[in-house]
């Protein structure tokens, strides 16, 4: 029977993906989802291999592909692939985008587009992916799901020690500020802390 449509889940090797995906595959829907798998790399996917490969009697259709939301470039041309899958019917409609892809660093990093690395895999590059995707999507029943983080909560204990003025618990009062990494005091570790949380406010504010 041919799939109802197409489970998009990207940054699908790390773990609270394959976490999800081995309850997905326990579930009466993976019979009936496409599910598709994508991660920068799929010659180093082991564990996300492991888990759809094993004998499960869902008789689960999967495909492991590559998208590098590294860059604006890379994460145009993997939704580009998947646009192309859905419109010559090789790939049904999207039923449910997951967007898991994300980092965190404790150090400034940058993007070879000269953007913030923290800000531009986890929220610029997830907003163009979704903007590009949106003709693929199933229109009647396709939904778009984001991964949040309890660190956007400024004031809760385990974050609180990160913020040392009010203007730091704002995602952003500058967005070039933001994408440009301008915001760094010396407290290496709680800036990426807050580069994190920030980051997760923002594609809140998105959906």
């Amino acid at each position: 029977m041919a799939p109802n449509g197409t489970l998009l889940l990207t940054g699908a090797n790390g773990g609270i993906a394959t976490g999800f995906i081995t309850q997905f595959l326990k579930s009466p829907h993976a019979s009936q989802y496409k599910g598709y798998y994508t991660v920068r790399d799929p010659a180093s996917a082991s564990t996300l291999r492991s888990i759809v490969e094993a004998p499960n009697p869902s008789s689960h259709e999967h495909e492991i592909a590559a998208l590098d939301m590294s860059t604006l470039a890379s994460t145009r041309a993997g939704a580009a692939a998947i646009n192309k899958r859905v419109a010559e019917g090789s790939l049904p409609p999207i039923r449910a985008l997951i967007l898991n892809a994300g980092v965190q660093d404790s150090t400034l990093n940058f993007t070879p587009d000269g953007i913030e690395r923290v800000f531009a895999i986890n929220y610029l590059h997830q907003f163009l992916l979704v903007l590009l995707l949106l003709q693929s999507m199933d229109k009647e029943h396709g939904r778009i799901v984001i991964i949040g983080s309890s660190s956007i909560y400024t004031d809760w204990w385990p974050y609180s020690k990160n913020y040392h003025t009010e203007e730091q618990k704002m995602a952003f009062t500058d967005i070039d500020e933001v994408a440009k990494g301008k915001r760094k005091i010396d407290d290496e570790f709680e800036a990426g802390q807050r580069r994190y949380g920030g980051s997760k406010v923002l594609i809140l504010m998105f959906m």
